[in-house]
């Protein structure tokens, strides 16, 4: 990808209408749950973009289905 180290930065587009600010937010937002956006592209196969997150390990946030069906409605597919 050409410009590959300035896709990360605020209003940096390769669009004529972007605005530059998708990946920078999204790269903020996971960061600041405690995890990391990995990306890789090989010129003429394409890009692989991972998002990774930490589990959560302690029972308070973990939220079963049987807690979460008292408060909402799940839809099963």
């Amino acid at each position: 990808i050409d410009n590959f180290e300035k896709i990360f930065e605020p209003f940096f587009s390769t669009k004529q209408n972007g605005l530059g600010l998708g990946l920078s937010m999204t790269k903020r937002v996971i960061e600041e749950h405690g995890g990391k956006v990995d990306i890789n592209s090989i010129e003429g196969l394409g890009t692989d973009v991972r998002f990774i997150l930490p589990l959560s390990k302690t029972e308070e946030k973990l939220v079963n289905e049987e807690n979460l069906s008292e408060k909402y409605e799940l839809f099963h597919i």
